[in-house]
């Protein structure tokens, strides 16, 4: 009997625990009360697509090209490009203009019109005799975003080259300054000047004339005012490059050439200054707004009038200049009335001189000015910073006068 009742209870535990076993196969979510979460698939993080190059596979000649041009040839004693005398040159007489893409390309196309056109026109009718006329011609290179344009004006029975300058951001569409390019360079504004002066230098070396004349066209060719009348650019190789005038000995006396710096453009990538370019204009309103806002470092209105007297700069060239040869630069505040001041900007030493009077506006420590004579009958424009124990005077040429030898150019500190 016992033995029976054991067999049943066996039967019974296993039946159980069978019913169990199957109940828990088809209700897994029930088990043990708790819920099971879903399998988690794993993904690959987005990787964001690399910003296109807006300028890959661009050339200088995507941006300029050639709006009028014309060959001829000439002999009869013509001298044109470097030729020996007496010998007959085919020459292209080529005008460039700038693409219309460009924001910047309209003024400066006008601006070649105005200089050029005539120039062109008379070489144009030139007949096949010695006649001394003026050739043109350009080059331009495209070293990252900076479109550098260089028109070369010669007369054809000289070597004597006069040369233009037009450097753009071809991504803004912006002109840019002379100090804006030797920024982009590898260095700085002081050093791009010194190693100018010291190419300039090297024309003066083995001369066979007086040391007094060598010297004499030196140190003028030195001075500041020619220095900072130079126009630098980037070459076909990526060098900081200027066109500047020196004195020589003969013939014309002033000639132009091209001087190549040891020093080149800074690798930048097109792309992300294209993305920089669209992030600053589409910044909102109000932070322009706030920017405008700020408060300058000039003093207030009622403090104007601490800086009445003169300001100057003098470049000496580390002392290869003597007093008389020296290039002073002074600002002098005749009278301050409120925020109305009436200034004399003076730049010149015993042998040239450039001089103007204005009356501006004191708007945020900063006065804006134009000119149209200032003794050779230049006309131009300018900016004075007031900062305190200083001011900054930034002033460059728009026209030169015909027989101009100099100009107010101007980017330095002055001081009392």
């Amino acid at each position: 009997m016992n033995k029976r009742i054991s067999i049943f209870l066996t039967a019974i535990i296993l039946a159980a625990t069978l019913f169990v076993g199957c109940n828990s196969q088809n209700s897994p979510s029930e088990n043990a009360g708790e819920t099971v979460a879903p399998a988690i698939t794993a993904t690959e993080p987005e990787t964001e697509a690399p910003t296109e190059d807006p300028l890959a596979g661009k050339t200088a000649e995507d941006f300029v090209s050639p709006d009028r041009e014309y060959e001829a040839s000439y002999s009869s004693g013509m001298i044109l490009h470097g030729g020996a005398a007496n010998s007959s040159e085919t020459t292209l007489c080529r005008l460039p203009q700038l693409s219309a893409d460009l924001p910047a390309a309209a003024p400066i196309n006008q601006e070649i019109h105005d200089k050029f056109d005539q120039t062109f026109d008379e070489y144009t009718t030139l007949e096949e005799e010695f006649i001394p006329v003026n050739w043109i011609d350009y080059r331009c290179y495209l070293n990252s975003s900076v479109l550098s344009l260089i028109i070369e004006s010669r007369t054809t029975n000289t070597p004597n080259s006069f040369f233009y300058v037009y450097n753009v951001n071809v991504i803004s569409g912006e002109t840019l300054s002379n100090n804006e390019v030797i920024s982009r360079s590898t260095v700085s504004s002081d050093e791009a000047y010194e190693m100018l002066s010291g190419v300039i230098e090297t024309k003066y070396e083995d001369i066979s004339v007086s040391e007094e004349m060598i010297e004499g066209a030196k140190s003028r060719t030195l001075d500041s005012d020619n220095l900072k009348s130079a126009q630098f650019y980037f070459n076909e190789d990526g060098k900081l490059a200027a066109a500047y005038r020196y004195e020589w000995f003969a013939g014309a006396a002033d000639y132009g050439d091209i001087g190549i710096l040891d020093a080149e453009m800074e690798k930048t990538d097109s792309s992300k200054e294209n993305e920089n370019s669209e992030s600053q204009a589409d910044e909102p309103t109000e932070s322009l707004t706030e920017a405008a806002e700020e408060q300058t470092d000039a003093p207030e209105e009622s403090d104007y009038s601490a800086y009445l007297g003169t300001w100057k700069y003098v470049f000496d060239n580390d002392g290869q200049l003597d007093e008389d040869h020296a290039m002073v630069t002074a600002v002098t505040f005749n009278s301050i009335n409120g925020t109305t001041a009436n200034i004399t900007i003076f730049k010149g030493n015993i042998s040239k001189v450039c001089e103007i009077d204005v009356t501006a506006e004191i708007i945020g420590g900063k006065i804006d000015f134009s000119y149209e004579k200032d003794g050779w009958m230049n006309s131009g424009h300018g900016t004075i910073t007031l900062n305190g124990d200083s001011i900054h005077l930034y002033a460059e040429v728009d026209s030169f006068g015909k027989n101009a030898r100099m100009g107010l150019v101007c980017d330095d500190d002055l001081t009392r």
